[in-house]
């Protein structure tokens, strides 16, 4: 769920995400005993940096791995493959769902074949075909506007060095060598 819940938190623009699963109780008289009520999340990340992110999610299904997870409207998710083929998963979005699908055995054996963008990936799309028949397409929010401080003027846009050397007693030198981009 925990995976889940981060992929939700991505699709809702970076805001925290409560799960739940009981709505509404009522009484047989209808007394309502309890009934959920929406909070807005706090902020996780920017809206820029749920943007991109939303944005590489997208692509996966549309020309990685995660190609069978496409349903015929936006959706945005990541496959996931353990080492040795020992689980497959699923996590993805698509108009207002979220949905993760794992796949493996209890006893942590291999499965021949598994992988993420295979059955996990053919799973969801099933479920998120007839979850989202009757919700409106939403296109993705991918426009992205960075910070000021994240523009560089055109001669930062190439990778800079910095190095020093220090030099100590005994004639032992150390240098420091940096290259950002």
């Amino acid at each position: 769920i925990d995976m889940t819940r981060a992929f939700a938190e991505i699709s809702d623009g970076g805001r925290a995400i409560d799960p739940y699963g009981i709505t509404k109780v009522t009484t047989i008289d209808n007394e309502v005993l309890y009934e959920r009520r929406d909070r807005p999340g706090a902020a996780l990340v920017d809206d820029y940096v749920a943007a991109t992110m939303t944005d590489l999610l997208q692509t996966a299904v549309q020309a990685g791995t995660g190609r069978a997870a496409q349903i015929g409207r936006p959706a945005a998710g990541k496959t996931g493959t353990t080492t040795s083929n020992k689980d497959g998963t699923f996590f993805g979005f698509s108009s207002g769902l979220t949905t993760g699908v794992w796949m493996g055995r209890d006893d942590a054996k291999a499965v021949r074949g598994l992988q993420g963008g295979t059955a996990p990936a053919r799973a969801w799309a099933a479920f998120m075909k007839g979850a989202t028949a009757d919700r409106p397409v939403q296109k993705f929010d991918t426009e992205v506007t960075l910070p000021d401080w994240q523009l560089e003027g055109e001669d930062d846009a190439y990778f800079r060095t910095y190095s020093e050397t220090i030099s100590y007693p005994l004639g032992v030198n150390l240098l420091f060598y940096l290259m950002t981009h």
